[in-house]
């Protein structure tokens, strides 16, 4: 009986506080949780949208670039693509920069401010023209994604 007392005092004394200890730590998942999830500026979010609409024009399919804008587009977006049809079709876009100046948040709204230029090599001319501009972008999310719907200034396409 003195043997069955002790093993358990033993127990008790070695097994509760290692017990105890695992209870207080966290498991990997919790951790994993708990890490906090990046959230994007409106920086980094107007780059990635200007990158992207940029991307699709100079490598245009038709499909591809009207699927960016957005249902709404002001203030005709059938005409906004026909033209950027037309104008992307004058020649072939070789380089296509921005700098954004400013991009700010509005409810589910993304302003940004930019200038641009494009090197383009038009039809039966042997040197490259550039073209240049400031433009706004207005961009509205719409279903969880942003879609070009307004557009101020020098259009670039």
């Amino acid at each position: 009986m003195t043997r069955i007392i002790l093993l358990t005092a033993l127990l008790i004394i070695f097994c509760v506080p290692a017990y105890a200890v695992s209870i207080g730590k966290p498991s990997d998942k919790s951790e994993q949780a708990e890490q906090p999830i990046p959230v994007l500026t409106a920086q980094q979010i107007a780059d990635r949208l200007l990158s992207t609409i940029f991307s699709a024009y100079q490598d245009y399919s038709y499909e591809g670039f009207r699927a960016l804008i957005s249902r709404d587009f002001v203030p005709n977006k059938i005409q906004f693509l026909d033209n950027t049809e037309a104008n992307f079709y004058k020649g072939k876009i070789t380089q296509m920069r921005y700098v954004i100046e400013k991009a700010l948040f509005a409810k589910d709204t993304l302003g940004i401010n930019f200038t641009w230029d494009k090197k383009v090599i038009v039809r039966n001319a042997p040197e490259g023209q550039i073209f240049s501009g400031k433009a706004a972008f207005m961009y509205k999310k719409s279903s969880g994604e942003w879609k070009l719907y307004k557009i101020e200034g020098d259009n670039p396409f």
